[in-house]
């Protein structure tokens, strides 16, 4: 039986803490005899790709494994690289797919219409074509987040810029659950590891 196979991307702004899930989702899954394989540049990667191409599948798709992963948590980011892609809203077919029938609608962004692209039928023909038996997704939840923060203010750090500790008034927040690679929630252990950490903190007067 062939070992299963998992691809990676990471969609949406380029953040901290991307390569850090990745080189976990790499450990974790080799440990368990699965194959990685990143997707490049998000979901740029499966709708641009040409996977008959020898020179386009090489810039889109790496084979990941614990060599190549293991220092890329010491940098911040994600080295599969991003991109805001979105599959079922394409302006411009890539040239790989030019010449296609896709399903074409009417999108409106700020007063300014326009026609885009479903190639989702793209995307999924190229998942099949890689073999892949899961795809995790990572990142792109910014616009949802944005919707939903009414308010903010710097705590500490200011000097990191969007690194610093925000206190954000928040309504309708969507829920993001962390796991890590031993299936352990952020979720459960968060609270509880925070509250020893901010104890052992002396309060200035």
């Amino acid at each position: 039986m062939s070992a299963k196979r998992i691809g990676i991307l990471t969609g949406g702004g380029d953040v901290p803490g991307l390569n850090s899930v990745i080189k976990s989702v790499v450990y974790r899954g080799t440990e368990i005899g699965y194959e990685v394989l990143g997707i490049r540049r998000g979901w740029e990667g499966l709708t641009h790709v040409d996977l008959k191409d020898p020179a386009s599948r090489s810039r889109y798709i790496q084979p990941l494994n614990r060599e190549n992963t293991r220092t890329i948590d010491r940098t911040g980011g994600t080295f599969l690289h991003s991109s805001r892609t979105n599959p079922s809203k394409m302006k411009n077919l890539p040239p790989v797919l030019q010449g296609h029938e896709f399903e074409a609608k009417e999108s409106t962004k700020k007063d300014v219409t326009s026609t885009v692209y479903d190639v989702t039928p793209a995307v999924m023909k190229n998942i099949e074509t890689l073999g892949l038996d899961y795809l995790i997704a990572i990142g792109g939840a910014a616009y949802l987040v944005s919707k939903a923060i009414h308010g903010a203010r710097v705590v500490a750090f200011a000097d990191l810029g969007m690194e610093a500790i925000y206190e954000f008034d928040v309504k309708d927040m969507p829920v993001t659950v962390a796991v890590d690679s031993k299936g352990t929630s952020v979720h459960q252990t968060g609270p509880a590891e925070w509250q020893q950490r901010i104890a052992g903190i002396p309060i200035l007067q």
